[in-house]
C-alpha cells in the first residue's frame, strides 16, 4: 500500500468524521428553531380562534311639536242693539240692531292663547287623528226681549215666536271653502228654530293652519201697538242670550 493511498484514506475517515459531526450540528441547530416555528404555529391558530367582544348602547332624542287643537276666541259678552238715530218708539214699527266682535276659529298648539299672526304649517300637528270643527249659535227655548228698568212693568216686551217676528242673525265670514258658511236666514233665533250652524269645516278638510273669523249681525224689531206704562222715559230691555260653541269631531 502507498503512502499516497494511506494518506487518501486518512483524510476521508476525517473528512468523513467532519461530516458526521456538522450533520449532528446542523441537527441540532435546527431543532430549536423547528420548535419555535411550531411554537409560533400553535400560538397563531389560539389567536385565529379567540373572541374579543364589545357592547354599544344605542339612543336618541327626539324632538316634538305641539298637538294641534281648535280655539274659539272673541265672542263678545253684551252686544248693545240700538236704532241708529235720535228717533224714539212712537208705537210703529222700531228696528234696532247690532254687530258683534269679530269671532276666530282656528287650529294651533293646543296650549295657544291667542290666534297666531303668522300661523306655521309644522307649528303643531294632529298627529294620530284630525278633527272637524262646527261653530254653532244658540239661544233658549222661548226667546225674546224683557224690560229691566221698571218692576213689574211688562208693557215694552215682545216675543220672538215665529219667522216674522224675530231676531235676524247674520254670519259674515271672511273665510271661503272648503269652510261651509250659512245662507241668509239660516241663523235666525225664533221659537222653534234656537240653534245654528256658524262656520264648520269637515275633517278631511282640515290643516295644522285651518282659520276662520266672522262677525255677526243682530236685528229685531219692537213691534207697532205698544203702549208704556212709562211713557217718556227709557226702557232697557234684556234679549235673548246667545251662545257661541265650537264643537270638534274626530270621527269619520
Amino acid at each position: 500500500m502507498s503512502a499516497t493511498y494511506v494518506l487518501a484514506l486518512f483524510g476521508a475517515l476525517i473528512l468523513e468524521r467532519d461530516l458526521t459531526m456538522f450533520k449532528k450540528v446542523i441537527a441540532l441547530t435546527i431543532a430549536p428553531i423547528a420548535m419555535i416555528g411550531l411554537t409560533l404555529s400553535v400560538a397563531g391558530l389560539s389567536s385565529a380562534n379567540a373572541e374579543i367582544s364589545g357592547s354599544n348602547s344605542t339612543g336618541s332624542s327626539i324632538g316634538t311639536v305641539p298637538q294641534c287643537a281648535w280655539h274659539l276666541d272673541g265672542v263678545s259678552g253684551d252686544v248693545t242693539l240700538s236704532h241708529g238715530d235720535e228717533t224714539k218708539y212712537k208705537g210703529a214699527d222700531y228696528a234696532i240692531s247690532g254687530s258683534s266682535s269679530s269671532v276666530d276659529s282656528y287650529v294651533a298648539p293646543v296650549a295657544a292663547t291667542s290666534k297666531p299672526a303668522s300661523p306655521g304649517n309644522d307649528d303643531c300637528s294632529w298627529y294620530t287623528s284630525k278633527a272637524s270643527a262646527s261653530v254653532t249659535i244658540s239661544t233658549d227655548a222661548d226667546p225674546g226681549f224683557t224690560s229691566t228698568t221698571f218692576a213689574g212693568d211688562s208693557s215694552m216686551n215682545f216675543s220672538l215666536n215665529n219667522s216674522s217676528n224675530k231676531l235676524t242673525v247674520t254670519v259674515s265670514p271672511d273665510c271661503s271653502a272648503p269652510w261651509s258658511t250659512p245662507s241668509a236666514g239660516d241663523n235666525d233665533i225664533y221659537s222653534g228654530h234656537v240653534s245654528a250652524v256658524a262656520t264648520s269645516l269637515a275633517k278631511t278638510s282640515v290643516t295644522t293652519t285651518s282659520a276662520c273669523s266672522y262677525t255677526v249681525g243682530y236685528a229685531a224689531t219692537v213691534p207697532a201697538g205698544k203702549s208704556p206704562t212709562h211713557a217718556g222715559e227709557n226702557y232697557a230691555l234684556a234679549g235673548p242670550t246667545m251662545t257661541t260653541t265650537l264643537v270638534t269631531s274626530t270621527a269619520d
